[in-house]
Parts: C-alpha cells; structure tokens; sequence
C-alpha cells in the first residue's frame, strides 16, 4: 500500500512540474524556451508512466532519478548546442556574454554526457553502485529511514523560502551583492551561509542555520574539562549526557536571541546607498516587526536543532552534519554554472574570466580532496600482535603474530 502512493503521488508530481515546464509555453504569457519544453515533456511523459505502468520500489526510484537527470542533461546539452549555432550564426558577442562562449557550450555538452554516464553507471549497469542501491531497496527499515532522513532535509530547504516579516528581500540581496564587489560583509554572509547551514542573504526563517547550538556544544565540551560540575555529569553516563544536552539547548536560545537582536538591529538601520532600507518604508521602526524577526531567528534555529535531533534517532547519518552538508550541496549548481560561465580557453588571457590553467586547477583539487576524504575515513593501520605461548599437556598454544 505504501508503494502504490507512494507512485502515485510521485506521478502526480512529476505531471505537475511536466505541465508546468512544457504547457506553460502555450498557457502563459512567459516564453518557454525549447529545450525547457523538451525537458517539461520528458518529465511529463514520466509521470504518465507511474501512473499507469506496475513499477516496484528500485525501479520507480531509477526511473524518477533519470526523469530529473535527463531533464538537467537535456538543458544542459541544449544550451550548448544552441550556443555553438547562435556563434556560427553571426551572434557570437551575445552569446560569448550570455553563455561564456564556445568553450562554455562545449562545456554544457560534456557535462550533460557525464551526467547521463554517471546515471547509467550508477543505476542501470552491473556496477557496485546498483547492487547497492539494490540491497538498500530490498530492506524496508533500511528504506524507510532513508526516506525519513531525505523528507526533513526537503522541509529544511522549504524553510529558505519563509522571509521574516516587512524584511525586503531584494533590497537586502542587493546590498549584499555590493558588499561582496566592495567590501568583507557580502562575503562573510556567503561563508556564513556556506558552514552554517543558514542564509543571512536572504533573511528566512532559517537564517541563523544551526551555528548557535554548534557553538553551545562546543562551549559545553569545553566546559566538561574545566568546571568540576559538568565534570561530574560527564562521568555519570546516558544521565549525565542528557543533562548536559538539555543544558546545550537552553544555552542555544541565548545565543539564538542574542545574534537575532543584533541582525534585526541591523536590518533596521542599514540602507542601500540610493536611501532603500532593507524593511518596507510602511514598518520601518515598528517595535512589532523587530520582535517578530527575532522570536522567528530564533525559533527556526530551534528548529533545526530538532531535525538534526529527529535525525540522529529515527534516520540515518548525523543530523547536524547533514543539516550542513545539504546547505553545501545546494551551492554546487550555481558554482558549476558561473564557472561554464565566466569560462575562458585562453592560456594568455588577461580578462576577468576563468583561465585554462585555472579551470585544471579547480577540477585536480576537486579530484584530490574527496579522494584524500575517502583515503583517510577508510585508512587502516595494522598493528603486529605477540600472543604469548602457552603449554596445554604436550601441546604448546599461541606465539603467533
């Protein structure tokens, strides 16, 4: 039963965003381009399929997963071709500005080809990555949490789409924005957002991410080792520990509210430089709206605290470092975009544009951090071990290494 709404829910969906993709060209005043509507169609043509075809679980995630992938590698590939026919067709300028040139649709089309080879790898051949994926479907439990654990990352990301209240967002983007070209406060709200989870950017209701009850934690370990106290409650076991977690929450609500006066506080004052302020003329200075930004700061931290915990008990994987690792992941897109964008060939070029030898960089240091991640999560130190000989009657026992 779980299965079959389980399809059918993903078909609607899946229908949905097809029509929305593909229609929209013809039901809307917004001009859809043809390789959006190409993508709309598969992801619709999908959709018809779970409805009317009998699917088990493996399958129904495969062909979900490549309904999705194809419709990026579909973009992708598109755009590049596209481009490369834009060029040849005289509008080189444009599309050089537009698209990064010839070497960034180039780009755009081995890109959509290593996608669809990763999907086929992964999925569709012999490879240990489908047995995997194979065993991991063939145990409902296993599936169940993994199904758990992915529906609370998609609530913590429906989260980055509540803006605080009377907080206007394209003012605060802009400047932001300014910041960043000129100055270190756009690009401390970047890394804030990066290694926080949260997005100061755009001023949600997850805005503070999950720093505050990192750092009660951290001051809490610290403390163990130095206040006699949280000492004792360390040595008394599964109790103690509880205390001490409950004690970390109440110590993330100060904090919590602390930096949430002092960014509401902020937002209240600051300006863009034409006289905009970041809060709608009609609530600037209204004691209501100050105190709404910081019980909704605070509470959406909390939160997240409660995900992350939720995470730990009843999914799979540290909730807190997932909490982070997905605000990391959902930056890699728009990077991988702007460096096809700002992508330039030349090896003596002295442009503001990505280089050769740059781009060869970036990917050698991509290559070699995950590889030297995995190296030492999976290292292994063999440690030779003397058995002493021991005599039973007329046998003689151990010596071995």
């Amino acid at each position: 039963m779980g299965l079959r709404i389980t399809k059918f829910l993903a078909g609607v969906l899946f229908i949905l965003v097809g029509l929305w993709m593909s229609a929209g060209h013809f039901l809307s005043a917004e001009a859809r381009e043809p390789v959006q509507v190409a993508a709309g169609l598969l992801v619709l043509l999908t959709g018809i399929y779970f409805l009317l075809r009998k699917v088990e679980a493996f399958d129904l995630f495969r062909i979900g997963v490549g309904a999705v992938l194809g419709s990026v590698a579909v973009h992708l590939a598109g755009g590049g071709v596209l481009g490369i026919l834009a060029l040849k067709a005289g509008a080189g300028a444009v599309v050089d500005a537009e698209s990064g040139g010839a070497v960034g649709s180039v780009i755009m089309i081995a890109s959509a080809l290593l996608v669809l080879g990763i999907y086929y790898y992964a999925l569709w051949a012999d490879s240990n990555v489908k047995r995997i994926l194979g065993n991991i479907f063939a145990v409902p439990e296993l599936l169940g949490k993994i199904v758990f654990t992915l529906t609370l990352l998609a609530i913590y990301r429906i989260g980055f789409h509540v803006p605080l209240l009377a907080v206007n967002q394209d003012a605060l983007r802009q400047l932001a924005e300014n910041q960043q070209k000129g100055g270190i406060f756009g690009q401390a709200m970047e890394y804030f957002s990066m290694f926080t989870g949260g997005s100061l950017r755009q001023s949600t209701l997850f805005g503070l991410g999950i720093m505050p009850y990192i750092s009660a934690s951290i001051i809490f370990t610290l403390l163990g080792n130095v206040v006699p106290a949280l000492e004792k409650l360390q040595k008394e076991g599964p109790a103690g520990r509880k205390k001490i977690q409950e004690y970390t929450r109440y110590a993330t609500v100060a904090l919590c509210l602390v930096q949430a006066v002092f960014w509401m506080r902020y937002m209240m004052t600051a300006s863009l430089p034409g006289g905009e302020g970041l809060i709608y003329p009609e609530y600037a200075g209204s004691y209501l709206v100050f105190v709404a930004g910081v019980v909704g700061l605070t509470a959406g931290t909390l939160f997240l605290m409660w995900l992350g915990e939720q995470i730990d008990e009843y999914g799979i994987g540290n909730g807190i470092s997932l909490l982070i690792m997905a605000g990391i992941v959902v930056r890699l897109p728009g990077a991988i975009q702007e460096l096809v964008m700002r992508a330039n060939p030349s090896l003596t070029s002295t442009g503001s544009g990505i280089g050769l030898e740059k781009i060869v960089f970036l990917a050698f240091s991509f290559v070699f951090v995950i590889a030297g991640a995995i190296l030492i999560t999976q290292g292994q130190r063999r440690i030779p071990i003397q058995q002493a000989k021991q005599t039973r009657g007329r046998r003689t026992y151990g010596g071995q290494r």
